[in-house]
């Protein structure tokens, strides 16, 4: 897949949907990659985004969509977990999420 300065790429996710709601965000992680080539083919012929786009299911669940043009790098995140540092989209842990104590798993270790 090309990619050119201006060009804006986004990582996604086959997900499951019923009555308009996300109801699984990695489609069970059970989508083969039959199923995923055959809602990438439909998507590419189906999808009218009124811009230039390539999109391509890379592995599993995930995919990459690509807005072909001159766009911003000044774009934001809808995923409350991602916060911008400088060009960067990055991950922020939760106070649930963040490590609170490690241990060796054999005690008898010396680390």
């Amino acid at each position: 897949m090309d990619f050119k300065k201006g060009d804006l790429a986004f990582s996604t996710s086959f997900a499951t949907v019923e009555n308009e709601n996300i109801i699984d965000k990695r489609v069970g992680r059970s989508l083969s990659s039959k199923e995923a080539e055959e809602l990438t083919e439909y998507l590419i012929r189906n999808l009218k985004l009124g811009v230039q786009f390539d999109f391509k299911h890379l592995i599993g669940h995930k995919g990459i969509l690509v807005f072909k043009g001159n766009y911003s790098e000044n774009i934001t995140s809808v995923d409350p977990s991602y916060k911008k540092i400088g060009k960067f989209g990055v991950h922020t842990l939760s106070e649930k999420e963040k490590l609170n104590e490690a241990r060796a798993l054999d005690p008898s270790s010396n680390y």
